[in-house]
């Protein structure tokens, strides 16, 4: 199986980085690097198979990058998830636009000393759940998503 990771995301200074690697079973080493970098930072974990079911929790927030996209798929299948992450510290809000149709399982890492006060998807108020980890806080929700989808979740400090 070839796993096709494409990412791409602004640095605080304006300069773009795009990254674009594939991995498969004969660099294993390599495999579970990218693997662990998409199921870490960028938060895209297959629960199933072809993407069908995922959750997402980027931990974007993280590194100060205010914006980030996120793309992979196997090249076999065809099968691909993405979305594009916006934080807007003025508006209090991070926006998540996804790419494919999925039955998404989000875990949305919130800016430290905050929590969460307001989540929409599809322009929908939906219901969500704060989750602490440790010292980190998450919006957790659930739902469809569909090509151009957005979900938004708002915050305040805590």
């Amino acid at each position: 199986m070839t796993l096709i990771i494409t990412l791409t995301y602004l640095i605080s200074a304006g300069i773009m980085f795009w990254h674009s690697a594939e991995s498969d079973e004969r660099r294993p080493l390599h495999r579970a690097m990218l693997y662990a970098f998409v199921e870490g930072l960028c938060g895209v974990e297959d629960l199933g198979h072809s993407y069908q079911r995922v959750r997402c929790s980027p931990r974007w927030i993280a590194t100060g990058e205010p914006e980030a996209a996120v793309h992979v798929g196997y090249a076999a299948s065809g099968a691909r998830f993405g979305y594009t992450y916006a934080h807007d510290a003025d508006a209090r809000t991070i926006r998540l636009r996804f790419d494919a149709d999925a039955e998404v399982e989000l875990h949305l890492l919130l800016p430290p000393g905050t929590r969460p006060v307001a989540a929409t998807w599809e322009g929908d108020e939906v219901a969500f759940d704060p989750v602490t980890v440790e010292q980190s806080v998450y919006a957790d929700a659930a739902g469809p998503v569909r090509a151009g989808s957005e979900v938004e979740v708002r915050y305040v400090d805590a």
